[in-house]
């Protein structure tokens, strides 16, 4: 399953919607912003967690990080709709 963003358009291209069909792949769309997560939110995580981002990233400190990628996923009930959980994951990088 791929997820599409939708933000800067309104439908997909055929040429997709039929490369998809012809390989099983299902496709789902959103609109989520691109800037998930500012560098002010992400150092408030980082000073208020438990990770120790020195440790995580070669003894830099938390100000010389920056979010490398966000990945954001959904569990759901399959045929039901119904969501279990929202999470994210972040990947750390140095400045």
């Amino acid at each position: 399953m791929d997820h599409i963003n939708l933000d800067n358009c309104c439908a997909l291209p055929k040429d997709l919607i039929a490369f998809a069909k012809g390989n099983k792949i299902d496709l789902l769309t959103h609109s989520d912003m691109a800037g998930i997560l500012s560098a002010e939110t992400l150092q408030d995580i980082l000073t208020s967690s438990n990770i120790d981002p020195a440790s995580a990233l070669g003894q830099l400190p938390a100000s010389a990080t920056s979010a490398a990628w966000v990945l954001r996923f959904t569990n759901m009930i399959p045929q039901r709709g119904v969501t279990t959980n929202k999470s994210y994951a972040i990947g750390l990088s140095s400045k």
